[in-house]
């Protein structure tokens, strides 16, 4: 357990780091056990903008939580090959790439165990991004039973390039997004949450997305949102999705995705 501590100016790499746990190869290696990060401060007075905060790998039952940050860094976490994972109501500021990366890849070591189903059962909920030169929350490679809610994400694509509020590409599997508030009406968001082809199972909720185009979900599974304006050529959605037009009237309240998967075709009002 890492707890109630203050951080000041690390400057050697990241403030917390759990690698591989044993052996020189993936055939050998196990998981670290019941590791617990929690209501740690961390004051970057000089900006860190080559490290994450947190480097986590390789952890079953992860809880990192009430943490908050100040300053600048690569990253808030960097996690992959983890399970069981709770990322609850932390604070997290200034970060030149994503706010959060949660992925499998890693070293060539590594690599043999992507989409084996070792990263899964994620929860993300109730945390802060304040800023990011990239995506808020980029989600990727193999993951398993994941649900992105309630997280609060500000100021995406700072760095000059539009990138969404959260970003899901190259095989998820399973997941839920909802409730989330994308505030995009500083920087530069392409949309609030972007699913990529090759994404499974994924559903979109209703998120509250300011300042950038809604959704993109290329991906399969379900959009079951809303907001003004007609979804057609503007929505990309999977086959049996739903938009509630909040300034719709009779027979443009409510729209039902039945043709063009992976378009913004095929939006019909009822």
């Amino acid at each position: 357990m890492i707890d109630g501590n203050t951080f000041i100016d690390c400057t050697t790499g990241p403030v917390v780091g759990f690698s591989n746990a044993s052996g020189s190869n993936a055939t050998q290696w196990v998981k670290h056990k019941n590791v617990s990060i929690a209501n740690n401060t961390i004051i970057d007075n000089t900006p860190q903008s080559g490290q994450p905060l947190f480097l986590l790998t390789w952890i079953d039952k992860l809880t990192v939580s009430g943490n908050k940050h100040i300053g600048t860094r690569a990253r808030a976490i960097e996690q992959r090959y983890c399970s069981n994972v709770n990322i609850t109501g932390n604070e997290f500021a200034s970060y030149v790439q994503d706010g959060m990366t949660i992925n499998e890849g890693g070293t060539a070591a590594e690599l043999p165990w992507a989409g084996t189903g070792v990263s899964t059962n994620i929860k993300v909920q109730g945390n802060t991004i304040q800023s990011a030169n990239i995506a808020g929350i980029r989600l990727a490679n193999g993951l398993k039973r994941v649900a992105v809610t309630g997280n609060v994400i500000e100021k995406v694509g700072v760095g000059g390039v539009a990138y969404p509020g959260i970003y899901m590409l190259s095989g998820p599997a399973g997941a839920t997004i909802e409730g989330n508030l994308l505030d995009g009406t500083t920087g530069n968001m392409l949309f609030g949450v972007d699913v990529r082809s090759g994404c499974t199972g994924i559903i979109i909720g209703d998120n509250q997305v300011t300042g950038g185009a809604p959704y993109s979900h290329a991906g399969t599974g379900r959009l079951a949102a809303g907001g003004s304006g007609t979804p057609l050529s503007v929505i990309v959605a999977p086959v049996g999705s739903t938009w509630g037009r909040t300034d719709g009237g009779a027979a443009t309240s409510f729209y039902v995705k039945e043709t063009g998967a992976g378009a913004a075709t095929g939006w019909v009002a009822k």
